[in-house]
């Protein structure tokens, strides 16, 4: 893996201050892949990108084309304008109900907003965590509890989540300051919100204002894709809201040799999810063999969290029952 520009031990310049705003952009980042190559004497490779990194990976494939053996795209982006496939396909699941099995949580989610008087905007976007992340049980059951007011671990756990999530600096693990310029500037990362359920903007109108406005992307991808004459192996989470199938498809469909594998049971990033789908399918690339992800162990970190999500609704519900039967003992009546 390589350590992008501005972030842990690539964070400063050789003077040890650090990496001006001016420095981050995708074409040096893009082209810092390709230095790497250099230092480690190694011709070609297949390029793996994982999210954002799946641009860059495409963007390699622009700039350095002999240099790759092979793509593997998972949770992919194909352009600064996703956001609108983004909000199609989450509310199309979960406020329109479009799909059988979605269907019932996104009458709940209707009648949360619309008799509930529930505010539509962190109520579309903890659902759409849940159901990434926990699954569509465990939404099923928050949404009712939601409707009997017993979720006040769950909402409270997740608005803490969000709010440092991308603002919140970790060094070596998410130190979005710098990269921040990059990823407002030239893919939209806080594109401008439409107000309306579910749209990936509310979680990202923080940062408008902080960091620069979007100016351009560096890259055509679309008109890109179909130049590119490698394998191009595009991996998507069943539950995926953040770069959604529409997009992978898409992806899949422009490249000479794409090919897009759904990851049943998972969301976004099978890197974080199912680390193991995606070096067996780098292996498979390698070796000539077919792809198969049957069997493979679910090693990823993100699995920890729909037990946590069904602990945190557990204790919500035994603590609503635990207060029909009376409140503790020392409470003040009426309090």
């Amino acid at each position: 893996m390589v350590e992008h520009r501005g972030v842990g031990h690539s964070r400063r310049d050789l003077t040890g201050a650090d990496l001006p705003a001016s420095a981050m952009n995708v074409t040096e980042a893009v082209d810092d892949i390709a230095a790497v190559l250099d230092a480690e004497h190694v011709d070609r490779a297949v390029i793996v990108g994982s999210s954002y990194g799946t641009y860059l990976a495409q963007g390699f494939g622009v700039r350095h084309p002999a240099r790759v053996h092979a793509m593997v795209l998972d949770s992919t982006l194909l352009s600064a304008e996703d956001h609108h496939d983004v909000r199609a396909h989450a509310r199309s699941l979960l406020w329109e109900g479009e799909r059988a099995a979605t269907a019932a949580a996104a009458h709940r989610i209707r009648r949360l907003v619309e008799k509930g008087g529930a505010d539509p905007l962190p109520l579309g976007a903890a659902s759409a965590f849940l159901y990434e992340f926990g699954g569509l049980p465990r939404l099923e059951r928050y949404l009712e509890q939601r409707g009997r007011n017993r979720v006040s671990l769950v909402d409270r756990t997740f608005r803490v989540m969000q709010g440092g999530l991308t603002l919140r600096s970790v060094p070596y693990v998410m130190e979005f300051g710098l990269v921040g310029n990059l990823a407002t500037r030239e893919l939209q990362y806080a594109p401008k919100p439409d107000g309306l359920i579910f749209d990936p903007a509310y979680g990202t109108s923080g940062l408008l204002g902080r960091f620069p406005a979007f100016e351009r992307e560096p890259f055509d991808l679309p008109a890109s894709l179909p130049l590119f004459d490698w394998p191009v192996v595009v991996l998507g989470g069943e539950r995926d809201l953040t770069t959604p199938a529409s997009v992978a498809k898409r992806t899949a469909a422009l490249a000479r040799k794409g090919r897009y594998i759904r990851v049943p049971g998972v969301g976004h990033s099978v890197l974080d999810s199912h680390p193991e789908a995606l070096l067996a399918t780098v292996r498979a690339l390698l070796s000539g063999k077919p792809i198969t992800l049957g069997g493979l162990r679910r090693r990823g970190m993100t699995r920890h969290l729909a037990p946590l999500v069904g602990g945190l609704l557990a204790a919500d519900r035994l603590s609503a029952a635990l207060w029909r039967e009376g409140p503790p003992p020392g409470t003040l009546p009426g309090a």
